[in-house]
């Protein structure tokens, strides 16, 4: 996905083929500020899509599928919304979709065979299958439970990745975010 605080575009894909009819159920809440500005969007190309706008509520849906290749895409869409004060503001930062879980019905011998670990710059708690970012100027490492700092010498300006190391003559500022030239 793309975009953040006022303006957001994220979305987790899902592919699977179903050796028989099936259905996909899953559970999800919206939490929105200004209502109307925010949307989830199900779809199973090339059908059409599925708009789910209600807010602050955990609700279940379940789509049938047919047997064959199937192209899941869950598509959360925040369209800026004017914030009428500062803490209007903050609140629609906290803006946000979730999907509490998905089940599949019609695959044969289909499920995850392990848990897929976090990558770097991500964290998880345990028993906890949802993978967090860790924020700019932190990362994680394997078994990625929590963030660190990066090191003096790197530096990290995407959340949700690794450290990276600073140029010749450049060294990372405090808070990790990026490099300067050591005023040279």
């Amino acid at each position: 996905g793309f975009g953040h605080g006022l303006e957001a575009d994220s979305f987790f894909d899902f592919n699977v083929t179903l050796s028989q009819p099936g259905s996909v159920t899953f559970e999800y809440q919206i939490n929105c500020t200004h209502a109307g500005s925010c949307k989830l969007q199900f779809s199973d190309a090339p059908n059409a899509a599925i708009v789910l706008k209600t807010y602050n509520k955990k609700l279940s849906v379940q789509v049938k599928l047919d047997k064959g290749l199937h192209n899941l895409r869950w598509n959360f869409n925040k369209e800026e919304a004017m914030a009428s004060s500062p803490d209007d503001e903050m609140m629609t930062r906290n803006d946000r979709a979730m999907l509490y879980s998905i089940v599949i019905t019609g695959t044969v011998g289909g499920g995850a065979p392990a848990c897929v670990p976090c990558a770097d710059g991500a964290i998880a708690a345990a028993g906890v299958s949802v993978c967090t970012n860790c924020t700019v100027g932190q990362s994680s490492v394997a078994p990625h439970t929590q963030c660190f700092m990066c090191p003096e010498g790197q530096y990290n300006s995407d959340a949700g990745s690794s450290c990276k190391a600073c140029g010749h003559v450049t060294r990372s500022l405090p808070v990790r975010c990026y490099c300067d030239d050591m005023n040279c």
